[in-house]
């Protein structure tokens, strides 16, 4: 499991990929977060592209990590409200959970 707390105070602000310089994280007052061409290969670099896409997404992606788990605990916490139920009430439970969680996911 990822301990997300060790990101706590990262710069919040959106990243993205430099424009002029594909190779360039930067946050929004254009300071630089990563570069992924350090390597100097006369392959074609699509690789690089996508680790420094990858980077600049990070922010968005810890987001979308926190907010699943927020999902994923509501969706068993609503479970286990009703402990008592019969096997089919359980089972709309389920039916209901399986829906959420699908919900989040797409």
């Amino acid at each position: 499991m990822i301990d997300t707390d060790k990101y706590e105070g990262y710069t919040p602000e959106a990243w993205g990929v430099d424009e002029d310089d594909p190779y360039r994280v930067i946050d929004v007052q254009e300071c630089t977060i990563a570069r992924t061409d350090f390597i100097d290969i006369e392959e074609e670099k699509s690789w690089q592209l996508a680790n420094a896409q990858l980077i600049a997404d990070a922010p968005l992606l810890l987001e979308e990590v926190k907010r699943l788990r927020e999902q994923l605990l509501r969706g068993v916490k609503m479970m286990n409200k009703t402990p008592n139920q019969t096997k089919e009430g359980r089972r709309n439970w389920a039916k209901r959970f399986e829906r959420e969680v699908r919900e989040m996911i797409e």
